[in-house]
């Protein structure tokens, strides 16, 4: 009589199954990052056009009572807050009229210019609901309305206005 040899290890068609079963997942865990990044730069976008919108409405109605070309209202990023301010604020996290949390956090950069990379710092408004150069905490707003919001791999670009 013969002895049966015990085997050891996984058959090729064990190891394929296993190797199809991981690249399932990993797709799937692959596009759901994606697809959270994408949704959060998209959401920050809409919260900064948000912001904005509130700015340009507290702009026309001018309770500062400055005149035209000067910050009547102010949009504003402190860390990762964004601020509405009457007026052009001397320090960007104290006493504004509203306040969000930016979607993502501190992962998510806002640039005015993203060729260049320049931050995005602030954007002002005056009463007739233009955009008007002005600084905030020793930062230079951005005079145009075109913003890009990256998170992660994800870029957004968007026009305020």
């Amino acid at each position: 009589m013969r002895a049966q040899q015990a085997t050891r290890g996984f058959t090729l068609i064990e190891l394929m199954i296993t190797l199809g079963l991981l690249a399932i997942l990993l797709t799937l865990g692959l596009s759901s990052s994606y697809w959270s990044e994408r949704s959060r730069s998209r959401e920050a976008v809409s919260q900064l056009g948000a912001a904005y919108s509130k700015a340009r409405a507290l702009a026309v109605r001018n309770p500062a009572m400055v005149g035209p070309g000067m910050a009547a209202a102010t949009v504003c990023l402190s860390g990762d807050a964004i601020h509405v301010h009457v007026g052009l604020p001397a320090d960007c996290g104290i006493d504004s009229l509203w306040r969000a949390t930016l979607s993502g956090g501190s992962r998510t950069q806002v640039f005015a210019d993203a060729a260049t990379s320049t931050d995005f710092a602030c954007i002002a408004v005056d009463n007739r609901a233009r955009i008007v150069a002005a600084n905030v905490d020793d930062a230079t707003c951005t005079t145009a309305s075109e913003i890009t919001v990256r998170h992660g791999g994800w870029n957004v670009e968007a026009s305020l206005i």
